[in-house]
C-alpha cells in the first residue's frame, strides 16, 4: 500500500521545489516500483487488484471535479513512485465511529456530494468496481459543512462503447460487503449498474452505521430478504437492532425510515439489475436527494464564480456532445472536450 505522510503548507523538497501551496494540508504517499510491479503482473494475471497508473490517469482527468480527491503531483526516483494529493480528514466509516448515526440532513449531503463524484467517473466512462464507505472520504468546507469526496480508482474499468456488459471476472475483487450479486457471481455485469448497487450498500451504512449484509449470497440471512424482495422487513429490522443486528429494547429502537429513504434503498438494492436504478442522474432526480443536489449546485457556483460563468457560458454555446463526451474523448486519450471539471455538479 506504501506510506503516507501528511504535508503541513503541502510543500516538498526533493532535490527541488515540487509543490507548494499555503494554508492547504496534502498528503505525500510514496510507494515502492517493486510492489507495483509485483500487483500489475497479479492484475494481468487476472488476480484483480490496484493499478496505480490508471489511478493517478482518472485523478489527472477528473481534476477540479469537486466530489473526487485532487492530484497535485507524481513524481519518481530509483526505487518509489511519490504521489502528492489532496488530505482528506476521515472516510464515512470513520465518521461514523467519532459522530455516530447521522442526522438525515448530514447523510443526504454526504450521499449526494457521493453521487456527483461517482457521476463524474461513469460521464467519463469508466466505472468505479470499488466504491465502499471507506472509499468516500469526508473533510469539511469553506462552510464548516461536511464535504465527501470519491477517492481510489485503482480498480477501475473502462465502459464498453457500445454499453454492453463487462465479462465477468475469474477472481472478483472488492470488499466483499459491496459487491453485487452479479459481479460476485462472476457473471457478465454493467459497471454503472455495479457501482450502483455498492452506491446502496453505502447509502445503508451510512444512514444506519452498520452493514447491510457480509456478503451477497443466500448464505447470509440479510442478503436473503434483499434476493426475496422483502427490504422493508430488512429496513425495519434495521431500526430495530444496533449497528451489529443485535435487538436493541424497545425505548432504544430509532424511529421507522423514512418511505423516501426505503424506496431510494430498494431501488438501488434490487438483486436483479435489469429493475435496478439504472443511473448516477436518476438518483440524483430521486425526491430523498434532489434539494440537496440543488444545495451543492450553488455552492460550487458561490465558491467558484469564474468556473460558474464560464460553464454557463460553454452551455449557451451547446458545445457537440458537451462535458461528458469531452471527458471521454480525454480519457480514451483524444483532443478536445473539456474537462469534468470545467462543469457544476449537475
Amino acid at each position: 500500500m506504501g506510506k503516507v505522510h501528511l504535508l503541513a503548507a503541502a510543500s516538498v523538497d526533493n532535490g527541488r521545489l515540487r509543490y507548494r501551496k499555503p494554508f492547504v494540508f496534502a498528503a505525500l504517499k510514496s510507494q515502492s516500483k517493486a510492489e507495483i510491479s509485483e500487483r500489475m503482473s497479479q492484475i494481468r494475471a487476472g488476480a484483480g487488484g490496484d493499478d496505480t497508473a490508471l489511478e493517478k490517469g482518472l485523478m489527472k482527468l477528473l481534476q477540479g471535479v469537486p466530489h473526487v480527491i485532487q492530484l497535485y503531483e507524481v513524481w519518481h526516483d530509483t526505487e518509489n513512485v511519490h504521489t502528492v494529493m489532496e488530505y482528506l480528514q476521515d472516510d464515512v466509516i470513520g465518521l461514523l465511529n467519532r459522530i455516530g448515526v447521522l442526522e438525515e440532513a448530514t447523510a443526504q449531503r454526504v450521499f449526494v456530494h457521493t453521487c456527483l463524484g461517482l457521476k463524474a467517473l461513469h460521464d467519463a466512462r469508466f466505472c468505479h468496481r470499488d466504491l465502499s464507505p471507506e472509499n468516500v472520504m469526508v473533510t469539511t468546507d469553506v462552510r464548516s459543512q461536511p464535504l465527501a469526496k470519491v477517492i481510489d480508482f485503482g480498480m477501475a474499468a473502462r465502459l464498453p462503447d457500445d454499453d454492453k456488459c463487462l465479462p465477468g471476472l475469474r477472481i472478483p475483487f472488492g470488499k466483499m460487503s459491496y459487491l453485487s450479486p452479479e459481479y460476485f457471481g462472476k457473471m457478465p455485469y454493467d459497471g454503472r449498474k455495479n457501482d450502483i448497487w455498492a452506491l446502496g450498500c453505502t447509502l445503508f451504512t451510512l444512514t444506519e452505521r452498520k452493514m447491510l449484509f457480509e456478503q451477497p449470497s443466500l448464505a447470509d440471512p440479510r442478503f436473503a430478504l434483499l434476493h426475496a424482495n422483502r427490504h422493508q422487513e430488512l429496513f425495519n429490522l434495521s431500526r430495530s437492532t444496533n449497528h451489529n443486528w443485535h435487538i436493541l429494547p424497545e425505548s432504544d429502537r430509532r424511529p421507522p425510515m423514512s418511505q423516501a429513504l426505503a424506496d431510494l434503498l430498494a431501488g438501488l438494492l434490487q438483486v436483479n439489475p435489469d429493475y435496478r436504478v439504472a443511473s448516477v442522474d436518476d438518483i440524483l432526480a430521486h425526491p430523498w436527494v434532489s434539494e440537496h443536489v440543488a444545495i451543492a449546485r450553488a455552492e460550487w457556483e458561490a465558491d467558484n464564480p469564474d468556473r460558474a460563468a464560464a460553464a454557463a457560458a460553454a452551455a449557451a454555446a451547446g458545445p457537440p456532445g458537451g462535458p461528458a463526451a469531452g471527458a471521454a474523448a480525454a480519457a480514451a486519450g483524444g483532443a478536445g472536450g473539456r474537462s469534468p471539471g470545467d462543469a457544476p455538479p449537475s
